[in-house]
């Protein structure tokens, strides 16, 4: 909650206005009909504040800006040089001061008159509230970072009052991120120390201060690290005649380059009688080499192999022969190369 400051010590003098002289018996006082109600208003959009008198006669009403003690309209003049200022009046009772586009300059309180003597006076907030926007300039661009360095994203809003940040990763919207070991929240920032590659994903901040719309900026992070290889079975065994497939899984980034050797053989390349697939998702990848149809020349050993830029690595699997099961017999392989 705002603090509202108390202003009944303070008390300004039109001079400009002529004082009046005692008021004769029996003649009623101005009075105000109702409370200055207090405004809200969005940067670059219009408000009014609303003084209604009673009893007026030929008493002044005054608009006067508290804290600068700045009179703006005396009767229906206007007496401000700032232009986005305006006064209406209805049947003399009721005075409207209107402010055109208003800024964060323009919040404070307002003070509406009459010059009575003793002056007569009532008071009324205008707050003027800006959206958040994102400050570009202050906030993380998309980051590339080596794996077990520290690196830091970093979103900056602007508006009034101070825009709140929080961050999601993208795909995950609707689970807000916090500190967990190796991630810092605090406030505008995510610290990674150390980073690593789970880490890595598309994080969202949006902005938000409870006057819409809230804004967001996507910021992608990126941890280079160089390739792994797991080989989950070693030892393979496989029966002539029928197929089998060999796999390895991989995690590079960036991206690996990726291929199969068979020893004595050279680089596997896909065709009749092998195929190659590659299961990508995000920075893993599944290698898997099909046989079709295996023959005496395949029991020997391949080798799966991962290349970037920060380095290689390679596993081995070795296809060793069994004998076929009983149902595995049944199988005509007579039909066609692919089974």
């Amino acid at each position: 909650m705002r603090r509202m400051l108390a202003y009944a010590s303070v008390t300004f003098s039109l001079l400009t206005l002529p004082q009046l002289c005692t008021n004769v018996a029996g003649e009623r006082l101005p009075s105000f009909g109702e409370p200055v109600k207090n405004v809200t208003a969005t940067v670059g959009r219009r408000a009014t504040l609303v003084c209604v008198t009673e009893n007026l006669s030929s008493y002044k009403v005054a608009w006067v800006k508290v804290d600068t003690q700045t009179i703006l309209t005396i009767d229906s003049h206007v007496i401000t040089r700032n232009y986005q200022i305006s006064l209406t009046e209805s049947d003399g009772r009721v005075w409207n001061l209107h402010f055109s586009n208003v800024d964060r300059n323009d919040s404070g309180w307002y003070m509406c008159q009459i010059n009575t003597d003793p002056m007569v006076s009532q008071m009324g907030y205008l707050e003027v509230v800006e959206p958040p926007d994102i400050v570009l300039e202050e906030s993380s661009e998309d980051i590339l970072v080596h794996e077990d360095s520290s690196t830091r994203l970093r979103c900056v809003a602007r508006g009034y009052p101070t825009p709140t940040i929080r961050w999601f990763r993208e795909g995950d919207a609707s689970r807000q991120l916090h500190s967990s070991p190796g991630v810092t929240l605090n406030g505008t920032d995510i610290t990674f120390s150390p980073v690593r590659r789970h880490h890595m994903a598309v994080y969202l901040c949006i902005a938000s201060n409870g006057y819409p719309p809230s804004v967001s900026k996507r910021i992608v992070l990126q941890v280079q690290f160089a390739p792994m290889v797991n080989v989950s079975a070693p030892l393979l065994r496989a029966a002539k005649g029928l197929p089998v497939s060999l796999r390895c899984d991989t995690e590079a980034h960036p991206r690996s380059v990726a291929y199969w050797v068979k020893a004595n053989s050279g680089v596997v390349a896909s065709g009749s009688k092998y195929e190659e697939e590659e299961i990508v998702q995000g920075y893993k990848l599944t290698m898997q080499l099909k046989i079709f149809k295996v023959d005496g020349a395949d029991f020997t050993s391949y080798k799966c192999v991962v290349k970037n830029p920060l380095g290689e690595a390679e596993g081995t699997i070795r296809l060793a022969e069994r004998q076929p099961t009983p149902e595995e017999r049944d199988i005509d392989t007579s039909v066609g190369d692919k089974l």
